[in-house]
């Protein structure tokens, strides 16, 4: 599991000379415990969020972007009632959150990243049944 932000807050906190002692000398650390702690409870409500394929929690009210096998990028609105989970999405059956991105550049990119694995496997296609061939 990686390191919480909260986590991350306290090692740097920890880790920075003097910070964690002017802490404690103003009275701060039980206030601090206090919020890591709510801050731990929201991250552990974003963990049950779905995301995107790019890894974005989804939310009410965003906006998501799926690309077709020909590249073209369609985006789409989650309402309240979409961002709990794939089955009450209204677009078409084939899709799901994992197969959307958080940004129009993130589902370009991913795009383009497909296309480009499909060019090798064509070529490496290709070569296979030239070598069929020559032998």
């Amino acid at each position: 599991m990686s390191e919480s932000v909260v986590d991350k807050l306290i090692t740097a906190l920890l880790e920075e000379e003097g910070t964690y002692t002017a802490l404690v000398r103003a009275g701060l650390t039980g206030k601090i415990n206090a919020i890591c702690e709510v801050a731990r409870a929201y991250e552990a409500i974003v963990a049950k969020l779905p995301k995107t394929a790019d890894g974005v929690p989804i939310v009410p009210g965003m906006k998501v972007y799926q690309t077709d096998p020909t590249g073209y990028v369609q985006g789409y609105d989650v309402g309240v009632n979409q961002a709990a989970d794939d089955s009450s999405w209204p677009s078409p059956a084939y899709l799901t959150y994992s197969q959307c991105y958080s940004t129009r550049e993130a589902a370009e990119a991913a795009a383009e990243a497909a296309a480009a694995q499909q060019r090798v496997l064509e070529d490496t296609l290709d070569k296979l049944v030239r070598i069929v061939r020559e032998t």
